[in-house]
């Protein structure tokens, strides 16, 4: 629970700090212009002078002009604060919405589909503004905040603040405009023609009938020890493929039976039935963008360590939006295994595809370790 409302602390922090802040220096300027007051008519009774407060005397159009040295950093303290009035509310407001948007799609990952791609873009849009925006406030806290209660001001900070803000700013728009990109997927294996495999391939298409799905494209070998199927662009050792493509790994064949690996192969072809593979085609790449966009801002907040504190907030908002709608996505992806797996079972028996799971679990903690003793 504490860490779900961390987010809204850290967006919070500068628009309350400088909200505070500046309302401690307003109350200065207002004392430091009642002694002024007091000291220039001194024959007027304190309590008639307190109807001349700084703000009403600003306020007067006969009045503002004459005394502008004063009034101006009033107004500029006074206006800052309403824009850190505004920058709290939204950087309140904006992450209920991604909480509440991101608990709605947990349910349909078409609507998921739907709203995480405008609401990745309206995110970085949103997020790059409130960088901007309390870099401002900040910038305008510690000016004015120096100022009125230490009686200097630090420029290379405010300049720091500034730069970092604008250049996380830049960097987020950036990442926005290249976030869709054609989903690609390298592996290290070599593709199975029909020709020269014509078993396999009818193995596998007998299996697509039984199942009711989509027959891959192509078949692609290698030594990871995995299994899987995209409609993602391949490159693998023979060139690019493009359509379905079903990964299968030659050391698990190998431990398999030819009943679990048809349980393991019916599971990634329930995918194909299941549109998993095109939810995934639309999807990712978009995820992937969003996660670039974390980690430019996170690389600008890393080449600026000082000015780093004015991208705190967008590296919390874009971490958070993300955060919000992985949950939505990892059980959607959940139902789809289980979905998948009940194909498996539907194909070759629960008994097959459970044997040929522990198999899989038993051999995969082993490759790390066996490429290590490889390599070396």
């Amino acid at each position: 629970m504490v860490r779900n409302f961390r987010p809204f602390g850290v967006l919070l922090a500068i628009p309350v700090i400088g909200y505070v802040a500046l309302g401690l220096v307003a109350s200065k300027q207002e004392r430091d212009w009642h002694q002024a007051l007091a000291q220039a008519v001194k024959d007027v009774q304190v309590d008639r002078l307190n109807i001349y407060d700084l703000h009403v005397a600003c306020s007067d159009p006969s009045l503002a002009p004459k005394l502008d040295d004063v009034c101006s950093p009033f107004s500029n303290v006074a206006t800052i604060r309403t824009v850190a009035l505004w920058a709290g509310a939204a950087s309140l407001l904006f992450p209920l919405l991604v909480m509440l948007a991101g608990a709605v799609c947990k349910a349909n990952r078409n609507l998921l589909l739907r709203i995480f791609a405008p609401g990745l873009y309206i995110s970085n849009i949103v997020v790059s503004v409130l960088v901007v925006v309390q870099a401002a406030v900040l910038m305008g806290t510690v000016y004015y905040g120096e100022s009125a209660l230490l009686g200097r001001i630090h420029y290379g900070y405010i300049l720091l603040f500034g730069f970092a803000a604008l250049a996380g700013a830049f960097y987020i728009v950036k990442a926005t405009f290249g976030i869709v990109s054609k989903a690609k997927t390298i592996v290290v294996g070599h593709s199975l023609t029909i020709n020269e495999h014509p078993h396999l391939w009818q193995f596998v298409k007998d299996l697509a009938k039984t199942t009711g799905a989509e027959a891959p494209h192509n078949l692609v070998v290698g030594l990871t020890p995995n299994f899987f199927v995209t409609e993602a662009d391949v490159q693998c050792l023979d060139g690019e493929l493009t359509g379905r493509t079903m990964y299968m790994s030659a050391p698990l064949c190998r431990i398999l039976t030819s009943e679990q690996l048809s349980g393991v192969i019916a599971h990634e072809l329930g995918h194909f039935r299941g549109a998993d593979t095109k939810f995934s085609l639309k999807f990712y790449p978009i995820y992937r963008g969003a996660v670039d966009s974390l980690q430019a801002v996170a690389q600008a907040a890393a080449h600026s360590e000082r000015g780093a504190i004015a991208l705190i907030p967008a590296i919390y908002m874009l971490a958070f939006f993300l955060e919000c709608f992985s949950g939505a996505e990892n059980r959607i992806s959940r139902e789809r295994e289980i979905a998948a797996d009940a194909v498996a079972a539907e194909a070759a028996g629960e008994a097959n595809i459970a044997t040929a799971l522990v198999k899989i679990v038993a051999f995969t903690g082993l490759w790390d370790h066996l490429t290590s003793v490889m390599h070396e």
